[in-house]
Formats: C-alpha cells, sequence, structure tokens
C-alpha cells in the first residue's frame, strides 16, 4: 500500500529538555517522521547532542536520527515521505539542553479510519 491510498494527518511534538523523553508519541501503526527542526537552548551557549529514536524508550529502540550542534546551534531536516516509526517516538539527549520539535504524520489506510 502506497502513500496515496490513504488519508494522511500532519502533527508536531515540541520538548525543550536536558534529560531523556520516553514515548513522545506513543506506538502507531501509519506513524512516519516526517522531518525535525531544533536549537540548543541552555541558559549559557553549549554544545549539544540529541537522537531521535524509533521506539518507546531511548534504551529500547532503534535512531533515526542523530543530531550533533554546536553552541547556538540550530536547524531542521524534512524526510518526505517519513520514516516509519510504528513502535512511537522517544528523544535521546545526549549533552547539552536542546528545543526540538518532531514533525511526524500518521497514514491511515482508505477505509480504515482512526
Amino acid at each position: 500500500m502506497g502513500l496515496n491510498d490513504g488519508a494522511l494527518v500532519l502533527y508536531s511534538a515540541q520538548e525543550e529538555k536536558d534529560e531523556d523523553v520516553d514515548a513522545i508519541v506513543a506506538a502507531t501503526v501509519g506513524l512516519r517522521v516526517v522531518g525535525y527542526s531544533y536549537r540548543e537552548s541552555a541558559s549559557g551557549a553549549d554544545v549539544a547532542a540529541f537522537n531521535i529514536i524509533n521506539g518507546a524508550t531511548g534504551a529500547t529502540g532503534s535512531e533515526i536520527a542523530m543530531v550533533e550542534l554546536a553552541a547556538n546551534g540550530s536547524g531542521e531536516e524534512w524526510m518526505w515521505p517519513g520514516v516509519d516509526c510504528r513502535n512511537g517516538l522517544s528523544l535521546e539527549v545526549v549533552t547539552g539542553t536542546v528545543s526540538v520539535c518532531i514533525y511526524y504524520a500518521i497514514f491511515y489506510p482508505l477505509g480504515g479510519g482512526k
């Protein structure tokens, strides 16, 4: 089944953290990460690194994005048609403090609804 065979609903989840966040988005069939934006957000400029994880926890999932950024760094990435993340989304903060906004879609097959 292709992406043109159903409905696509877009969402975003944002976190500003200096620690891991498990299950930002719960496991859902049809869940796809389509992009993310980020910035280093410590009160004093510092380097930061984080991973976006396909899994209920950072410890049990697999990395779909690994980002290292300089002090006061920021950026964004887009991954259309998205990366399958049916196991849920978690954020693993490796170092520093980051503000991360993850853009995701849930693909509903025609006739399947929510």
